[in-house]
């Protein structure tokens, strides 16, 4: 997110400001510390968890949801 072309907010003191909904952001630290999360418990969430995987670009975790998304439709159009 921050290596990249795209302008990112600062403020005053140079801390970079993030403006969005915090429910998620646990998830997406552990994405950018480990590389890798459990979305076995987010089964409800994982919609909203790719919307801010998109907008912190982190690519991965996009990946993750998107799997995690196909294999719930293939458990629900089998029973």
């Amino acid at each position: 997110m921050f290596e990249t072309g795209i302008p990112v907010a600062r403020d005053d003191s140079g801390a970079v400001f993030v403006d969005r909904d915090p429910t998620h952001f646990r998830l997406i630290l552990n994405f950018m510390r480990d590389g890798d999360v459990d979305l076995q418990k987010y089964l409800e969430d994982v919609t909203e968890i790719q919307k801010e995987a998109v907008f912190y670009l982190l690519d991965g975790l996009v990946e993750l949801c998107k799997k995690r998304q196909t294999a719930e439709d293939e458990l629900k159009t089998k029973k």
